[in-house]
């Protein structure tokens, strides 16, 4: 057990079996020094706020990084705008328009887009691939693209757009 001296404050390392007095080698001063219990409930107390605390961090950190990955699994987000039906050269084609958002803090690569033509029973009718208005996309940014569906079966009502998985 570590002491000092009430008067001079000389430090002193000492097994005592008791209260039992004590003479100070320096100042000669005798005292009975205060025996310090143990704050075994603080210790307690300091434990089980450490373990709540460890607790919660762990929680914060899990919905931090399930948050992190649901965002992955989609990262890019296509809205497709009205499609509008025109007549060229005697041929029905369609104008495809939309908008690209990339809902991550970080730079994305935009892969190919697909149009997807389907009928009133929801049958697919044909599929015509086209490269989007740019190859990457910043973190949070939107961009809008613009496709004319050429070669389609006139009895298309549905459309789509998906990424093409390269």
């Amino acid at each position: 057990m570590k002491i000092t001296c009430p008067v001079c404050h000389t430090e002193y390392a000492v097994n005592l079996p008791g209260s039992s007095a004590l003479r100070c080698a320096c100042c000669g001063r005798i005292w009975t020094p205060k025996t310090r219990r143990g704050n075994g409930i603080l210790l307690v107390f300091a434990g089980v706020i450490a373990l709540i605390s460890a607790g919660l961090f762990t929680a914060v950190v899990l919905l931090k990084h399930r948050a992190e990955n649901a965002q992955i699994s989609a990262p890019l987000v296509v809205h497709l705008g009205p499609v509008q039906p025109t007549i060229t050269n005697g041929e029905k084609q369609w104008i495809i328009t939309g908008e690209i958002t990339n809902r991550t803090d970080r730079i994305q690569g935009i892969s190919s887009m697909l149009v997807i033509m389907k009928n009133e029973n929801n049958e697919v009718l044909g599929t015509q691939k086209f490269l989007p208005p740019t190859p990457l996309l910043d973190g949070g940014e939107s961009v809008t693209f613009k496709h004319t569906v050429t070669d389609a079966d006139a009895s298309a009502v549905k459309f789509g757009i998906e990424f093409v998985k390269e």
